[in-house]
């Protein structure tokens, strides 16, 4: 999983290649959009550059902080998703605590909440302190197809970045340059698939 190879909207790969640059990163970001079109994705994009031991030239990301977080055991990158049907208090208050500690290994902790609108009452209430009071040291990201279900508190402390669906041509370029499809398989996923390169 590439940076360069992330397709995304037009504004939103741009904007976050001039963050990294600057080091201008937001504390929290809420990403919003259909389900499939690359908020999750782009989060743990995210994660693999901010932690990487070299991301101006790994972009194949085989260092060994890029690796755990690839494999999904890096201890300062998580991903919190619901467990049954909400995000229970429990999994939150777990965060706020790891939250308060410096990196294990990485240079930032990055907490990927995914399906934030089911977070449950108590679990939305109490992760609004630390992202009232974030440490320099981490990142938040919640994403959601559904962000009127938030709570508008939470909404206001984030910085809101909106996903749309992909366009039928850039899916196609996509298929035919990354998986090596035709040009009509590529066009007939790219019909199926709805604008959502993830479905």
């Amino acid at each position: 999983m590439q940076w360069q190879s992330f397709i995304a909207q037009a504004r939103i790969k741009p904007y976050f290649e001039k963050v990294l640059a600057t080091g201008k990163l937001h504390h929290a970001y809420l990403f919003s959009g259909p389900s499939g079109v690359g908020k999750n994705t782009c989060a743990q994009l995210l994660a693999l550059k901010l932690n990487c031991l070299d991301p101006q030239t790994d972009d194949e990301h085989q260092c060994t902080q890029c690796q755990k977080i690839l494999h999904g055991n890096h201890p300062d990158v998580r991903f919190i998703a619901p467990d049954g049907a909400f995000i229970k208090i429990g999994q939150i208050r777990e965060v706020i605590i790891d939250a308060q500690l410096k990196p294990l290994e990485g240079k930032k902790k990055v907490y990927v909440i995914t399906n934030a609108d089911r977070l449950k009452v108590e679990a939305a209430n109490a992760i609004l302190k630390i992202l009232e009071e974030p440490s320099v040291d981490v990142l938040f990201i919640l994403t959601t197809d559904k962000p009127t279900a938030l709570l508008p508190t939470i909404i206001s402390r984030c910085l809101a970045i909106t996903f749309s669906r992909l366009n039928a041509a850039e899916i196609i370029n996509y298929l035919i340059e990354k998986k090596e499809l035709t040009e009509e398989e590529a066009a007939q996923i790219a019909l199926l698939c709805d604008g959502r390169i993830g479905k």
